[in-house]
C-alpha cells in the first residue's frame, strides 16, 4: 500500500487487513542470537512503548507539539508488568532514562544495543505497541501488531486505516474556552485539528495538553483486555463510535483529509469518547 502520493502512509484499501506480513526474520539470524535477543524470545508477552520527545530532532518551531513525557506512562508500564508483560521502551535517541525497578522492563532507547536490525527483531517479537506516533510504530505495523496511540496529533492525521488500533489525542484548549477542553466537532470545524507546527498553534492561540498518567492507564487497560480476549481492537460498542465517525466525515467532507477517513477502522477508548464527543 506504500506508494508515491499525497497519502502515501495511509492504507486506504486496507491491504494490511487482507494480507499477512511478507517480512520475517531469517532463520539463520535467529540461530545466532546475542544474550539480549535470547531474553526477548524467552518472553511470552512483550509490549513495545515508543514515546516521541525532542532529543532526536531537537527543539524546533515545527514539531515540539508532537512530543510527550515518557514518565506519564509509568503507571501503565507497571500495570502491564503486573499482568505478566515484558515492557521495552523503544527509540533511537531519547532525552531521559526511564527508571522502573523491575527485571521485566528495559529501556532499550538508552542502551548501546540499538541498531536497525534489533528494532525489527523486537517489532516482530512484541505482542502489541504503545506509541505517540513516530517511526518505530511503522515497523510494528508491518508485522500487523495491534497499536495503541497516545498523545496523538494532529487530529486530521488520525490513523483511521489501522484496523487493530485505538487512539487517544492530546486535548485542545483556547483562552476563550477557559481551560475547558474543546469537543471534537469544534476542533475539526475550526481548523485546530489541522495545525501541524508550533508556529501555527501559537498563532491560533491554542494549547494542547498531554494525556495524564491516569488517562494513559485507562486506555491501556481497555486495550489490553480486548487484546487478551483476542477481540478486534476496534470492536464497536455503542452510539459514541457512530457519533465519532459522523463528526469526522462531516467536518472533513470538503477537505483533502476526507480521503484518509472515508472508512474509519480504528477506534477511541470509551472514557475518551465521552470527553470529546
Amino acid at each position: 500500500f506504500i506508494y508515491n502520493g499525497p497519502n502515501d502512509n495511509i492504507d486506504t484499501n486496507f491491504l494490511l487487513k487482507k494480507t499477512k506480513s511478507q517480512i520475517s526474520i531469517p532463520i539463520k539470524l535467529k540461530q545466532n542470537l546475542n544474550e539480549f535477543q535470547k531474553k526477548i524470545i524467552s518472553q511470552k508477552k512483550i509490549v513495545c512503548i515508543n514515546i516521541r520527545d525532542n532529543f532526536y530532532y531537537g527543539t524546533s518551531s515545527m514539531s515540539e507539539y508532537r512530543n510527550a513525557d515518557i514518565r506519564h506512562c509509568t503507571k501503565a508500564i507497571k500495570y502491564l508488568i503486573k499482568k505478566g508483560y515484558f515492557v521495552i521502551r523503544m527509540g533511537r535517541q531519547t532525552k531521559n532514562k526511564l527508571k522502573i525497578n523491575s527485571k521485566f522492563f528495559f529501556d532499550y532507547s538508552q542502551s548501546n544495543l540499538k541498531n536497525d536490525a534489533m528494532d525489527v527483531f523486537i517489532a516482530e517479537a512484541c505482542s502489541f505497541c504503545i506509541t505517540s506516533g513516530s517511526g518505530f510504530d511503522s515497523v510494528t505495523r508491518i508485522f500487523r501488531k495491534p497499536t495503541l496511540f497516545v498523545n496523538f496529533l494532529p487530529y486530521v492525521f488520525f490513523t483511521s486505516d489501522i484496523y487493530n488500533s485505538q487512539v487517544i489525542f492530546k486535548k485542545a484548549y483556547t483562552k476563550k474556552s477557559q481551560r475547558k477542553n474543546l469537543k471534537l466537532k469544534e476542533i475539526l470545524k475550526s481548523g485546530i485539528g489541522n495545525l501541524q507546527s508550533d508556529y501555527e498553534i501559537k498563532k491560533m492561540n491554542v494549547f494542547f495538553k498531554e494525556n495524564n498518567p491516569s488517562e494513559i492507564l485507562s486506555a491501556v487497560k481497555e486495550f489490553e483486555v480486548k487484546f487478551k480476549k483476542s477481540e478486534l481492537i476496534n470492536l464497536r460498542y455503542d452510539d459514541l463510535d457512530k457519533q465519532f465517525k459522523n463528526i469526522y466525515q462531516t467536518e472533513l467532507k470538503y477537505t483533502k483529509f476526507i480521503e484518509n477517513h472515508k472508512t474509519i477502522a480504528a477506534s477511541v477508548p470509551r472514557f475518551f469518547l465521552k470527553e470529546i464527543i
